[in-house]
């Protein structure tokens, strides 16, 4: 660490930091070393390297040979030494400039980033081993650092330097086929993507984040209080349903509509669940019905949209978006939400929780179900079919046949 810079050391803004009830993380990339600098000097021999030929910078970068014992030995003391002397409660791991020329000298220039990867394992173990309270995350971006290998070693990955919650989406759709959701960083980001220059709102970019690690990444001294509110909602809503978003079991319903994504975290004991419904792009397909798989077909659940909030006005009248509806699991699992007709780049997201007795007693009648689907089926006419014949096939007795065949005889005169 330089004097220079940091003349007083780092514990002046760890202090700070800590007062302000945060936690205090540093930006780390100890495989890279400066060609003007003093460990290059001394051992240029620790760069990977082909041959007599002068390697190749990238960033005013070389990159050490981690596949030498000495190299991972010295990255070991300089590290440890930082995180000893301060309360540093969270690093992240960055590699951020491409491997050319990666020889070893230990291998007559060999082909080295086999063995440089393992000596990477083997110091972050040392490292989580030597300091067990320390977050470690690693950078899908910097490195391509997201393999199983990895996994296993990291507490969170920095899942793409794109921040726009639309190219998200879709980053976060592929990457938690494989990596759980309470892996993955995601971020709320500024209004218009520095990257992309696309314009997003808050609603949606909020989102997009709240199933990953929920970040924000937007100078919020640029935004107005309106906006900085809007965000206070969502990271309250966050902190209440965390336990379940970094905890269940994770579903991606297919969807033929490749304008939508459906996805969300269902409890272990199936006793709960989160959903998002996200509209990426116009459609002019009908809306498929937001089912919700995982859940205990004979038990009931309180259905209703957490977020967005709904703001008064908005001349929209869905039962599970308001005061929220009951239905069975089953119900839910093969029927579903039918969803209201949604603009681009739009995201709602609902709760689902097990019924309780303590709701009203029109709430608990046995035909509930009945009633919801009807209602829920009405935005097209082709799906209320299907669903009223399934619905007469599971059920038994002339008293729900009636009811349905009544309703629905409505409906088609509305």
């Amino acid at each position: 660490m330089s004097d220079d810079v940091w003349p007083d050391g780092l514990e002046p803004i760890v202090d700070y930091v800590k007062s302000k009830g945060m936690e205090f993380g540093l930006w780390f990339e100890p495989e890279m070393v400066n060609p003007n600098s003093d460990l290059f000097r001394s051992r240029p021999q620790w760069t990977l390297s082909v041959g007599q030929r002068a390697p190749l910078e990238s960033r005013n970068q070389l990159v050490l040979d981690l596949g030498r014992p000495e190299v991972v030995d010295y990255l070991f003391g300089q590290m440890s030494a930082v995180l000893s002397t301060y309360r540093i409660d969270f690093v992240k791991w960055d590699h951020n400039r491409p491997l050319a020329d990666a020889g070893s000298g230990l291998r007559s220039g060999a082909p080295g980033v086999h063995p440089a990867t393992v000596g990477f394992c083997q110091l972050l173990d040392r490292l989580r081993a030597e300091h067990p309270s320390v977050q470690w995350k690693s950078c899908a971006s910097g490195g391509g650092r997201i393999d199983l290998g990895v996994i296993e070693r990291a507490d969170r990955f920095w899942t793409s330097d794109c921040t726009d919650a639309l190219s998200r989406q879709r980053i976060q759709r592929w990457t938690s086929q494989l990596v759980p959701f309470e892996y993955l960083g995601a971020h709320v980001a500024a209004p218009i993507n520095h990257q992309t220059g696309r314009r997003l709102s808050l609603d949606f970019r909020c989102a997009t984040a709240f199933f990953g690690s929920f970040g924000v990444e937007w100078d919020l001294t640029q935004a107005s209080e309106e906006e900085r509110n809007r965000l206070a909602e969502w990271i309250h809503a966050f902190k209440r349903y965390r336990a379940l978003l970094h905890s269940g079991q994770a579903f991606r319903n297919d969807v033929p509509d490749e304008s939508a994504y459906l996805y969300g975290v269902v409890s272990a004991d199936g006793t709960e669940a989160i959903t998002a419904h996200a509209q990426l792009d116009e459609t002019v397909r009908d809306m498929v019905p937001w089912t919700v798989p995982g859940l205990e077909p004979r038990r009931r659940y309180l259905v209703r949209q957490v977020m967005p909030t709904l703001r008064a006005g908005n001349g929209e009248v869905w039962s599970w978006r308001g005061d929220g509806i009951t239905l069975s699991g089953e119900t839910l699992a093969t029927v579903g939400l039918s969803i209201p007709r949604r603009a681009p780049q739009t995201c709602m997201i609902a709760h689902v929780v097990e019924w309780s007795s303590t709701l009203p007693r029109a709430a608990r009648s046995s035909s509930t179900d009945l009633r919801a689907v009807v209602l829920l089926s009405t935005s097209t006419r082709s799906p209320w079919r299907a669903m009223a014949l399934r619905i007469r096939r599971r059920r038994s007795g002339r008293r729900y046949k009636s009811k349905l065949v009544n309703s629905c005889s409505r409906l088609q005169r509305h």
